[in-house]
């Protein structure tokens, strides 16, 4: 059975965006190294240290299943409809955006949800955390 973890960057304020919304304080370190990680959807490099390089390499391989709320799917402007890590995102809302849901894409609305299913969550993560 895979496990649940928790993970999230977060500014010592309590922020994770800025006032406009961009997130390149917090996340520029994937893009600013020396090591070309490549993300799970291709298309896309992470630019790390080596020291995170190797980190985020265990989490691409770990990875199994992502649950993030709405506004976090908003910024991000819904990662393309393809996150990075290539894994299923299980999104908790009051309410399905505008044009979601759409086929063949990893992303599952939860609107309504308190607290979200984790033994489903789990199956769908697969063997991995």
């Amino acid at each position: 059975m895979g496990k649940v973890l928790a993970e999230m960057s977060m500014s010592l304020d309590g922020y994770v965006a800025g006032p406009d919304e961009q997130v390149e304080a917090l996340h520029g370190w994937y893009g600013g190294g020396e090591v070309e990680t490549p993300a799970a959807t291709g298309g896309f490099a992470f630019r790390t240290s080596p020291a995170s390089a190797q980190v985020l390499r265990e989490a691409l391989a770990h990875t199994g299943a992502l649950i993030t709320g709405r506004r976090n799917f908003d910024i991000a402007g819904g990662w393309g409809g393809s996150h990075p890590l290539g894994v299923p995102v299980f999104v908790v809302t009051h309410s399905t955006p505008d044009g979601w849901p759409r086929d063949n894409v990893p992303f599952t609305f939860l609107p309504g949800v308190g607290r979200p299913s984790w033994p489903h969550r789990r199956q769908r993560a697969r063997s991995r955390s």
